[in-house]
């Protein structure tokens, strides 16, 4: 999958782990997204709420998800 899935040597075999780095891109890339769709669409209200719980999530991501997650060796 071109990096997207590493193997961890704590996991078991065949199972695959996303790292912390594709998370890092992946969490605010999903967060636009989200936004981008409710805009076209063209709901304001939906555009105020994505934008509100997306924000919470994000943030919630990297103070303290982000933190318990463990680093991969490259």
């Amino acid at each position: 999958m071109c990096g997207i899935m590493t193997v961890s040597r704590h996991s078991l075999p065949g199972r695959r782990t996303l790292n912390r780095r594709t998370l890092d891109i992946l969490v605010p890339f999903a967060y636009v997204i989200a936004i981008l769709i409710a805009v076209f669409i063209g709901n304001e209200e939906w555009v105020g709420i994505i934008a509100a719980i997306g924000a919470i999530m994000v943030a919630a991501y990297y103070a303290a998800l982000r933190s318990n997650i463990k680093k991969t060796e490259p």
